[in-house]
């Protein structure tokens, strides 16, 4: 038993207690929960702002692993609350994986950027994933190169579908309009 992840309010079947990591196949997708300012209002693309994806330390929940979306709205740090006020994104990891891009750098050096999929549980939070830019086979979170960067928060921004939207709030009050999250 946890006593750190039962503090935190983190449902048992999302505990790693022992399981270990899994090799993430093509069909699976990724869970991401995303701050409401990268949901544009009004907006007809049906993507969040490509400037969502940090490439460092890009942290997901493996769908498979959750019993749900809002699953990745739970916070594993003690002092951080849960993410409640955040929309949820999904992407599959077949769209991540083909996603290959080569540049040129200093001295007319070409780099190749690709992305990898990896299963990185943590002690309160078995689904955690995350996705690790590759450069020239070289594990690089983020890359150095601003051109590498802007092409994989594009890749990322084609890549993905909102699944829910930042719950609704009321302004004059700041409370949410929705509490239906851990029910």
């Amino acid at each position: 038993m946890s006593d750190v992840c039962d503090q935190l309010g983190i449902p048992k079947y999302l505990w790693t207690e022992g399981r270990h990591n899994i090799e993430i196949g093509d069909l699976d997708s990724l869970y991401r929960r995303v701050p409401s300012h990268f949901f544009e209002t009004g907006a007809i693309s049906g993507k969040i702002s490509a400037t969502a994806f940090p490439l460092k330390n890009d942290s997901y929940n493996l769908a498979s692993l959750c019993q749900q979306p809002q699953d990745v709205l739970f916070s594993i740090k003690q002092g951080v609350p849960h993410f409640l006020d955040d929309g949820i994104i999904q992407i599959n990891v077949s769209g991540i994986r083909a996603f290959n891009f080569q540049y040129s750098g200093g001295n007319n050096q070409t780099y190749e950027c690709t992305l990898k999929v990896i299963h990185k549980s943590e002690k309160c939070m078995y689904p955690h994933s995350e996705i690790c830019v590759f450069v020239n086979g070289v594990n690089q979170n983020p890359p150095s190169s601003r051109q590498a960067k802007e092409a994989i928060r594009l890749a990322l921004r084609e890549n993905h579908d909102i699944i829910m939207n930042p719950p609704e709030r009321d302004l004059e009050n700041n409370d949410r309009v929705d509490e239906s999250f851990g029910e």
